[in-house]
């Protein structure tokens, strides 16, 4: 999985980097992180990490943006909010339709949770 994502980016010249077995990379002025499993080849997870502290006043907000979008997941990390969505592939088919699907979404989560909070936090991962 690891080798066709990176193929994704370099085909969209998407400038990434792999720290600690992670794929980081920025689009939209937003720092996603690609993980994917050795053991399970078909499994992989992109994630918008650290993308505000955690407040316990927003945990309505966080269940129904959760319920709300389903896929993504609001969940706390240490004291930060992260956004993550995983999936399962069984086939190469319209896989780019797939990554681009889910980096939109993540996108559209943290945009929706912004507006709902009144918050302009940006994510600070390490790049």
């Amino acid at each position: 999985m690891r080798e066709r994502f990176i193929s994704y980016l370099r085909n969209r010249e998407i400038h990434h980097k792999e720290i600690n077995g992670l794929i980081v990379f920025s689009v939209n002025s937003l720092n996603y992180v690609f993980e994917d499993q050795e053991r399970d080849p078909n499994y992989f997870r992109l994630m918008l990490p650290g993308v505000g502290k955690w407040n316990d006043e927003n945990i309505q907000i966080i269940t129904d943006l959760n319920w709300d979008f389903k896929v993504a997941k609001l969940i706390k990390t240490g004291e930060y909010l992260t956004i993550s969505a995983e999936s399962f592939v069984y086939s190469e088919v319209n896989i780019d339709v797939l990554f681009n699907r889910i980096i939109t979404l993540l996108g559209d989560v943290i945009n929706e949770y912004r507006a709902r909070t009144k918050k302009g936090d940006n994510n600070d991962i390490e790049q």
